[in-house]
């Protein structure tokens, strides 16, 4: 008798619990849906459209890091092939010079214009690999955030600088149209819309460093 009575009572508890776990659940509703996903997997649904669009803003980033690597790989290539047309334009006129008496006319503008665009076309991998000069002595002693703003301004100088050169580069192109070099006769004008154009992704790999450095500063 005794355990019948005890076995009532125990179910008609876990009844009652149950049903007040259902109500306090179907009232709760949404909050207790976030709740759960804070505490299982540690994400806060209040949070999840700014993190979807910094997701989204990371993989356009990687995208165009990604088209501006591989440009600057074949620009590489186009710089490798006036360097060593350079050097083989020089030991051939200095033996066709010194052995030969022949040496090769206009070698001075051609070895010019090489070096114009051996220089141009090495930017863009110069950048990404980082192999430019830096001074960085005074900036390294600086807080964290005031490091992270300095090195914004520097980009941002210097995104302005290449693209008045890009800009400048193209104009004289179409100003000297008809204008050669002084030796072999050599247009310049497609010379310089070619170093114009090898500014291109340069001056986009500056856009992405600007971008990098400004979430420094929001993470200092």
């Amino acid at each position: 008798m005794v355990r019948v009575f005890s076995e009532k009572v125990a179910s008609s508890s876990l009844r009652v619990l149950n049903d007040h776990f259902i109500s306090h659940i179907e009232r709760s509703g949404p909050e207790f849906e976030k709740q759960a996903n804070r505490d299982l997997l540690g994400e806060d649904p209040d949070r999840a459209g700014p993190r979807k669009s910094t997701a989204m803003g990371e993989r356009i980033m990687e995208k165009l890091e990604g088209i501006i690597r591989r440009l600057g790989s074949v620009f590489e290539y186009f710089a490798l092939i006036n360097l060593l047309m350079m050097v083989a334009i020089t030991c051939i006129d200095v033996v066709g010079a010194k052995v030969f008496l022949k040496p090769v006319l206009g070698a001075i503008d051609l070895v010019m214009l090489n070096q114009l665009l051996a220089i141009s076309f090495a930017g863009t991998v110069t950048l990404l690999l980082g192999r430019h000069v830096q001074v960085e002595f005074i900036v390294m002693l600086l807080p964290k955030r005031v490091s992270a703003v300095v090195e914004s301004l520097v980009w941002i100088l210097t995104l302005c600088f290449f693209v008045v050169v890009t800009w400048r580069l193209f104009v004289y192109g179409a100003e000297t149209g008809g204008e050669v070099s002084a030796t072999a006769r050599i247009p310049l004008s497609p010379f310089a819309y070619a170093a114009g154009v090898s500014f291109i992704p340069l001056c986009f790999a500056l856009a992405a460093d600007i971008l990098k450095s400004i979430r420094k500063i929001g993470h200092a």
